[in-house]
């Protein structure tokens, strides 16, 4: 297929280095569910279970119904839970389908024990996040109305924390979690699985025991463990190419969104804009071509302008790195975040996710 000439390198190894750190650093050996929501952080749904099915994961979670569907086509043993995102008469579909849908209130409830009561569900419990979910005054009733049979599809608890600092909030929340799943024990009278989902607490605290866990972004390099172990980044690189480079023989603007500075007397353009999940308005950052940092100077929809004036030997279709390593010089992800004022996380959700991957 012809486009333009912007793509993504990924390092598959990367999720396999990344996966034996974790292993490493968690005690018990928990079960790790790889989270494959927001299109595989932007990677695609597919690649990325593909990706973690090939370092010997099955368990992955989504966050949306055609996620979910896309990825029990491609992988029809694996264990695919979605996150709440679906209207309640929905949920039976995805069920016969074979997802473990997500059960987070009344109304999700009763449509999977009305309309598919054989069907295995995992509650989804809420410890102070306030989005979807358990509390346990909901949780009390809820399962003193079901019966024996009913409480046999439950296949597993989860919750999200939040990524507060405070170290007493989490210490609340934990133990709001550890009540909730002992009141779901004791009313099946089964040791039922347990999760829980959050990147930061997960790094902060690997002392934490449970059966299973979601370690989220963490497990893609997005973001990094105290300590010296180090995380390696999924995506290796960002790269586009020079399509047209010209001397600016009067000063003044470059069009629009240009950056304030001093005049350049060469500027090249990149066929990548904020139509690619860049920011319009600056900082714009930088990128690499022939090894030399060339400021992003203006940017506009499917453009972005790059000042050559210290890079004369720039010519139309040098290669140009915005992540990555180009002779002795390199952009990580984190340097492109830093200086665009995003997180890693909202590049992967949509630069990443726009562009092509190799």
């Amino acid at each position: 297929m012809i486009s333009r000439p912007n793509h993504v390198e990924l390092d598959p190894d990367a999720l396999r280095h990344n996966l034996a750190l974790l292993r490493g650093m968690l005690p018990g050996d928990p079960v790790i569910w790889q989270v494959c929501k927001g299109d595989g952080y932007g990677l695609g749904t597919v690649r990325a279970a593909r990706m973690g099915a090939a370092c010997g994961l099955g368990h992955f979670c989504v966050g949306t119904p055609d996620e979910a569907l896309a990825l029990r086509a491609a992988l029809p043993d694996a264990q695919i839970l979605m996150f709440p995102s679906a209207l309640p008469a929905d949920l039976p579909a995805l069920a016969a389908a074979g997802i473990l849908v997500s059960v987070h209130n009344r109304a999700s409830l009763e449509a999977i024990l009305v309309d598919a009561p054989e069907a295995r569900f995992w509650l989804k419990l809420d410890c102070g996040l306030h989005r979807y979910g358990f509390t346990q005054p909901d949780l009390s009733p809820v399962l003193s109305a079901l019966d024996t049979g009913h409480l046999r599809g439950i296949a597993g608890v989860y919750t999200h924390f939040s990524q507060s600092s405070a170290r007493g909030s989490t210490e609340v929340a934990l133990a709001a979690f550890d009540r909730q799943v002992t009141s779901i024990r004791a009313a099946c009278r089964r040791a039922i699985p347990s999760m829980f989902a959050a990147s930061p607490l997960l790094l902060a605290r690997p002392d934490l025991r449970h059966e299973q866990v979601d370690p989220g972004r963490a497990l893609y390099g997005m973001m990094q463990p105290p300590g010296s172990a180090a995380f390696r980044p999924v995506v290796r690189a960002i790269r586009s190419a020079l399509l047209d480079s010209r001397a600016v023989r009067q000063a003044g603007a470059l069009g629009y969104g240009a950056a304030a500075g001093p005049a350049p007397s060469r500027v090249g353009t990149i066929p990548i804009g904020h139509f690619d999940g860049l920011p319009a308005r600056p900082p714009f950052g930088q990128v690499l071509i022939r090894g030399q940092a060339a400021p992003v100077v203006a940017r506009t929809l499917l453009a972005s302008m790059v000042d050559l004036s210290d890079i004369a030997e720039a010519r139309d279709g040098d290669p140009v790195t915005l992540v990555g390593l180009d002779g002795g010089t390199e952009i990580t992800m984190q340097d492109l975040a830093d200086a665009l004022g995003l997180s890693v996380t909202d590049l992967h959700f949509g630069l990443v996710r726009a562009l092509r991957k190799e």
